[in-house]
């Protein structure tokens, strides 16, 4: 099967991060407690299939704006 699905939508997600959050910033933003996912990680949203969740959230973040 190759790639597990999940890695491929984590590194995606990770794509549209990139030249945003610097290198750095990432893993933080990845790990950490999201006020826009009822502070869920995005790995956890991701862990329980809420890509859509996630790439709000990463919308957000690109916008500025906080929930």
């Amino acid at each position: 099967r190759g790639y597990d699905d999940g890695l491929l939508t984590a590194i995606a997600v990770i794509e549209m991060l990139d030249g945003y959050l610097s290198p750095g910033r990432v893993p933080k933003w990845l790990s950490g407690p999201n006020a826009n996912l009822g502070a869920r990680s995005p790995l956890a949203a991701l862990r329980a299939g809420d890509l859509p969740a996630v790439i709000g959230a990463v919308r957000v973040l690109k916008s500025g704006a906080h929930a």
